[in-house]
């Protein structure tokens, strides 16, 4: 086994052993329940659930700014 990880913008060809760890140590780190209920939503749900997602991430980054703004006006 190599300890090096296979590098994609060489040009050398990689040990398909060494593809095979790396793809599996990969594998091993994903959450199968995760994708098995996403691939039950149609993708109309998919794309609500995204915005969704994307509509409390900017919630929570307009909260962090006023808190900044908040802590640089009253000299802190």
């Amino acid at each position: 086994m190599q300890n090096e990880k296979f590098d994609p913008a060489s040009n050398a060809t990689p040990d398909t052993t060494q593809v095979e760890e790396e793809l599996e140590m990969y594998i091993q780190g994903l959450d199968h329940t995760l994708i098995a209920e996403s691939l039950k939503l149609t993708v109309e749900e998919r794309i609500r659930k995204a915005q969704s997602f994307h509509r409390s991430i900017e919630i929570w980054r307009g909260a962090a700014n006023r808190q900044t703004s908040e802590e640089k006006g009253n000299g802190s």
